[in-house]
């Protein structure tokens, strides 16, 4: 019990702000400021609190967990207005729930890829319970006349305003051991009577989505290392390397693993470069992993009480939702189809994530398919839209869907990999440039270009860590950001891409605040060119207006450094010299001087700058980029 005296500030939680946590820098060389333990932030003040709130009380249904599904309700809570715009019935419903409830150890971790930033410690950070209602249930139809959805067939879910954010999940069709399966394995007949009367859990299936899923395959392994039969892995596909990997990682050995690989779908994720994938293979064979290549599933049987697998098992994708859609008369033609602002042919209903696909009419390029784009902006996106459709956001301009996707895991033995590429790179037909430096034992950085320099994927593999949340912020970016990498790469001074971008000057293009820096010094250069152009015949005032421009976007970069100064301590700034002097001055038998020291190169400055107590104190000028 509280004693009277103590404040509880849990009652009034809802009159708070919340505050959007940060993707921090991922680096090992410099000290910059960590919490202990991840928490959620929570503000107010005494200006605020006379702000009168704007309550949305529609009711808001979303279906689904997926990262679509996360980035939309992180948007939605986390908007620039949320000091006085409030969404007070937020619903969510998902067969597991809410995703990340869990904190896995770093042997579970490795079971699943990772496609996102939402993890266990982000989602402690955003406490989307304290907003979002959460039903444990599958929607099992959808009333567009009367507004609900019907869970688990029993319980009703009223809504204005539906969202349908299914993901792609792995799906088991279990029958009985006499039937013959399909390639695909995949039962459409819903309705069959006795499909529901033949459905048993068997004890040594394991289909892997969720965190329940993990835990539950990370139990039995002890299970699996005492038995002596196979381990069967089916499915060609990132999912089963990085559970070989696991499995492998716990001590099973790799001749009791049998990998069945089906034809490749292009809707699943596999090993984009040759090198990479042949290195793969290598240690699948260097660890007697039984590889089985092109097969096609046809049955399985079941032991005499039909709880057990005796000789193979099936995986396979499956949109679960999709006779939902069809009864309810939405238009779905394997994807449901929408407008470019994500609505369905139903007002109400909007979608979008792998179960939705954009209406060809609306788009020139041929990507249809939201598993093109980086699920985190498609959510994000949908977001805006839906709060500029209700009245308190902005209408967006138009909708940008540019930010790259990416898939890291851990491959057999270990092997961290990490593919990242702009939306549509697979069907990218302009002339590229490949950059390739080092091998599977130093590390393997494969990075491709295109004709305007614009780096458009890169792979990587190495035994050695890596920080994938930082290297996804290359890709969509000039390379002349990169120190003239290029150049040092043409003259073999670059012998490795993983080194050369741990290097203190790429560490502000980490940062999640650097696109905005790009946004504001284009719109000054910009400029800076036009004026200069129309100056172009008096040459004095010409040179002193550019001067004074090329001060001006110098000092928005001093200003960008100086806000972000916990993150970039690794960055010379006039605050940081000043405090360097002051703790020199304070030692016994101090000097005036500092002595010289290594420069460090930044590749934003026509000069090299030089650390503090450097030789040189002038700050060096600003040579402007070609950013996107």
């Amino acid at each position: 019990m509280m004693d009277q005296h103590e404040t509880t500030y849990t009652s009034l939680i809802s009159e708070f702000i919340p505050v959007k946590p940060r993707i921090r820098i991922q680096c090992d060389n410099y000290v910059i400021p960590k919490v202990a333990e991840s928490f959620a932030l929570y503000h107010m003040n005494s200006r605020l609190s006379t702000v009168a709130n704007v309550c949305v009380d529609a009711k808001i249904v979303v279906i689904g967990a997926s990262d679509v599904a996360l980035s939309f309700l992180e948007n939605l809570i986390f908007n620039a207005s949320n000091h006085y715009v409030v969404f007070e019935n937020i619903t969510l419903v998902s067969d597991r729930g809410i995703r990340f409830k869990y904190e896995l150890n770093d042997l579970e971790n490795g079971f699943l890829p990772i496609t996102s930033h939402y993890s266990y410690e982000y989602m402690k950070s955003m406490s989307l319970n304290t907003w979002v209602n959460v039903v444990t249930g599958t929607v099992t139809a959808i009333n567009r006349i009367d507004k609900h959805i019907i869970v688990d067939e029993s319980h009703y879910v009223y809504y204005d305003y539906l969202f349908l954010f299914c993901g792609e999940q792995f799906v088991c069709d279990y029958v009985c051991k006499d039937i013959d399966f399909a390639s695909s394995s995949v039962s459409h007949d819903a309705e069959s009577e006795n499909s529901a009367n033949i459905v048993r859990p068997i004890k040594n299936l394991f289909v892997l989505n969720t965190e329940e899923d993990v835990l539950h395959a990370s139990m039995s392994l002890e299970k699996l290392k005492a038995h002596t039969k196979d381990v069967v892995v089916y499915g060609k596909c990132l999912e089963s390397l990085t559970v070989i990997n696991t499995l492998l990682k716990s001590g099973i050995k790799g001749s009791r693993i049998v990998y069945i690989e089906n034809k490749l779908d292009e809707k699943m994720s596999f090993i984009e470069s040759e090198y990479i994938a042949k290195r793969v293979y290598e240690e699948l064979v260097k660890n007697n992993v039984n590889i089985h290549k092109s097969c096609r599933f046809v049955e399985w049987k079941l032991s005499e009480n039909d709880t057990q697998i005796n000789k193979l098992t099936t995986l396979s994708q499956y949109y679960c939702i999709g006779l939902v859609m069809i009864r309810a008369s939405m238009k779905f033609d394997g994807h449901l189809v929408v407008s470019n602002s994500f609505q369905t042919n139903d007002e109400y209903v909007l979608a979008a994530g792998p179960v939705a696909k954009f209406n060809p009419n609306n788009r020139e390029d041929g990507m249809l398919s939201h598993s093109y784009f980086n699920s985190v902006e498609v959510g994000s996106n949908v977001a805006k839209t839906f709060g500029a459709l209700v009245g308190v956001f902005e209408e967006p301009s138009s909708i940008e869907l540019i930010q790259p996707i990416f898939m890291y895991c851990h491959l057999p033995r270990d092997y961290q990999y990490l593919y990242c590429a702009i939306p549509g790179f697979k069907y990218y037909e302009e002339i590229t440039k490949t950059i390739k430096t080092g091998d599977k034992n130093t590390g393997y950085f494969e990075m491709t270009l295109d004709a305007k320099g614009l780096v458009i994927a890169f792979s990587c593999y190495s035994k050695n860590k890596f920080h994938h949340l930082n290297l996804i912020h290359l890709c969509g970016k000039s390379i002349s950001l990169f120190d003239s990498m290029l150049d040092r790469f043409e003259n073999n001074t670059l012998p490795c891409l993983f080194e050369y971008f741990e290097e203190p000057w790429a560490q502000a293009i980490y940062s999640d605040k650097f696109d905005s820096l790009l946004e504001v010094l284009n719109m000054h250069w910009s400029n800076v060119k036009f004026k200069i152009a129309e100056l172009a015949k008096v040459t004095k005032v010409e040179e002193e207006f550019k001067d004074k421009c090329l001060k001006l976007i110098q000092n928005v970069m001093l200003k960008f450094v100086e806000d972000n100064l916990d993150e970039l301590p690794m960055y010379s700034h006039p605050i940081t010299i000043s405090k360097l002097l002051d703790e020199q001055a304070s030692l016994p038998n101090a000097t005036k001087q500092f002595g010289p020291r290594e420069r460090i190169r930044c590749p934003f400055f026509q000069q090299d700058s030089c650390p503090p107590g450097g030789t040189n104190r002038q700050w060096p000028r600003f040579k402007p980029a070609t950013v996107r």
